[in-house]
């Protein structure tokens, strides 16, 4: 049986559209950095989204036909196996106030990307934490509503979940193809 996790329909989503509670927000929407600002929109680099980890077992789907609020992947593992940023950014939120996911990371790459790290067993990062992209931020937990140990993995655009796999390197069809038929480890 994979683990699973029903993170949708708690606190963030409705109609299979994402909601996201009041006071995140705040949280949701940073001031950028001079930084941050010196850089138009036409000087920006794309988006690359990287593994969170390194060893890759996906257990669930983004959004699959018998769960379909579920809006994230699941990447299996052991417990206190290392997630990565995916990106460079923000860390936005790290707390575990949302039903559900247990030890969370929300890390924003800009007013577009962000990603989600739930589940986890604990941080090496706090909110408002500058991180780069394949920098240490914690560990695969059994955190929140879970049936094993696990990362659930979100790519949110424009405030809106889309499957990671999408954006994930080529190995992402590989991890679709192989791991999700038969269970199957992909390492990086």
């Amino acid at each position: 049986m994979p683990n699973s996790c029903n993170s949708g329909g708690d606190n963030f989503t409705q109609d299979n559209k994402l909601v996201l509670p009041k006071f995140w927000t705040n949280i949701y929407t940073f001031k950028p950095s001079r930084e941050d600002r010196g850089n138009s929109s036409s000087d920006e680099q794309p988006f690359v989204l990287d593994w969170p980890v390194h060893m890759v077992r996906l257990t669930q789907k983004f959004r699959p036909p018998h769960n379909p609020n579920h809006e994230g992947i699941d990447l299996a593992g052991k417990i206190n196996t290392p997630v990565l940023a995916s990106h460079k950014g923000i860390v936005i939120y790290a707390g575990q106030g949302f039903r559900g996911y247990g030890r969370m990371i929300l890390l924003q790459y800009n007013k577009t990307w962000a990603t989600l790290y739930a589940h986890l067993n604990g941080y090496k990062v706090k909110t408002g934490y500058r991180v780069k992209r394949g920098q240490l931020i914690g560990f695969i937990g059994q955190s929140g509503r879970v049936s094993g140990a696990h990362l659930h993995f979100e790519l949110i655009k424009e405030k809106q979940p889309i499957d990671p796999l999408s954006m994930l390197p080529w190995k992402a069809k590989v991890a679709l193809n192989q791991a999700v038929k038969r269970g199957s480890y992909i390492d990086e």
